[in-house]
């Protein structure tokens, strides 16, 4: 643990640093929202269980002695032979000897990566203060520091540099936003919208949703449902959990592993932990034909908020019965029957998320290298990297 002490005008700061959040929880929870994703907890259960390769950091800010604020820092060292997933199905030679050549280069790339935030979830993860931030100069002064001194904790104990830190997620929309990205040098862009359902007070149950949207799309629901009418849902104990692990993480693993690039593949005891741990909070769906899992999808119940998290299904059958979109339409049902408010789909498919009446909420990430010559050029070359998100919003709702 590292202690640091600090003065910023007439206010007298202190920062504990350290990559054992059981040594400073007591302090961690004096400060922590009521938020399931900053409870020690949770952030104890991905020490153990979170994604394979990574660690993490936490830093402790006191204010005159007080607890008053905490940041929250992931490490991963990113290998691209196994975060790229490069293949052809082509049968043309040169095509396969050049994603031959391409995995062999790969190998030779490791990239150690600083986050600031959580890989896992959508949403500001990267930092909470008891009361109100502090003034914005004060807040960026601080903010830097804390960075800086995480950074040289991590060599002075681990002897890694970083070459990059990604600061992940900041809402544009300053209703949902914690205040301004606090911090300088970084690079700003934006990435696919969180998609959020707002859950009408008036919709007492599922039929008060479907009634609320236009002729079309209650056609359209319909005809996903008949086509999934021989699925069967089947909220999962603890106990199935476990019997069905294998089958869940697998499940998982074929919707997640369709993406060319990932930060990140969940331990596979994760599912079930995170069901031992929070019971009542955190529920897991099996969905079955033929007395078969053929998907799961999960839902984390935050204060008011219903949270869609990480889901998995069988890509065969996903069009004959229309899994992920009967999914969707159940994860509504529940959230309305739950009374939340919100209904947090996260991102990706955006336009099929949006049929259903979730609406888009810009998000932007930061980012630095620490290289001087190529951070002045990071935003030159992020536009001509970073793909534009290219979709239809649906409008469903009646006017």
């Amino acid at each position: 643990m590292r202690a640091i002490e600090l003065q910023e005008g007439s206010a007298e700061y202190s920062i504990k640093i350290s990559d054992n959040l059981h040594e400073i929880k007591e302090d961690w929870n004096r400060v922590c929202r009521n938020s399931i994703y900053f409870n020690s907890d949770y952030l104890e259960l991905l020490e153990s269980y979170g994604p394979d390769g990574y660690t993490y950091y936490y830093a402790i800010v006191y204010l005159n002695g007080e607890a008053e604020g905490i940041y929250y820092f992931q490490k991963k060292t990113i290998e691209l032979a196994k975060d790229f997933r490069v293949h052809t199905h082509s049968k043309n030679l040169l095509k396969k000897i050049g994603v031959f050549f391409q995995k062999q280069f790969f190998r030779m790339i490791r990239y150690e990566l600083l986050v600031f935030g959580n890989v896992l979830l959508t949403g500001e993860y990267a930092y909470f203060f008891r009361n109100e931030n502090p003034g914005k100069s004060e807040f960026n002064k601080l903010t830097n520091t804390v960075l800086r001194q995480v950074q040289e904790f991590i060599k002075a104990n681990k002897g890694r540099k970083f070459k990059s830190v990604l600061s992940k997620d900041f809402y544009v929309d300053s209703a949902l936003s914690h205040g301004p990205f606090p911090m300088n040098d970084f690079t700003e862009f934006q990435v696919q919208p969180d998609m959020i359902l707002k859950i009408k007070p008036d919709w007492a149950s599922f039929a008060d949703y479907t009634a609320s949207v236009k002729s079309k799309y209650r056609v359209k629901f319909k005809k996903v449902n008949s086509k999934g009418r021989d699925l069967e849902y089947r909220d999962l104990s603890p106990d199935d959990m476990a019997s069905l692990k294998n089958d869940i993480h697998k499940l998982y693993l074929n919707t997640s592993q369709r993406a060319s690039f990932s930060l990140f593949v969940l331990h596979d005891e994760y599912f079930l932990q995170l069901k031992k741990t929070f019971p009542d909070s955190f529920i897991v769906t099996g969905v079955f034909l033929d007395d078969k899992l053929v998907a799961f999808y999960t839902l984390i119940l935050n204060g008011e908020n219903a949270d869609a998290h990480f889901l998995g299904y069988n890509p065969a059958l996903n069009s004959r019965y229309q899994i992920y979109f009967n999914i969707l339409l159940k994860l509504i049902e529940k959230s309305i029957s739950l009374n939340a408010k919100i209904l947090n789909l996260s991102r990706t498919a955006l336009e099929i998320k949006s049929s259903v009446g979730a609406e888009p909420f810009s998000m932007n990430i930061y980012l630095k290298i620490n290289n001087n010559f190529l951070n002045n050029r990071l935003s030159w070359i992020l536009k001509r990297t970073v793909p534009a998100v290219d979709w239809i919003q649906r409008r469903p709702f009646k006017e």
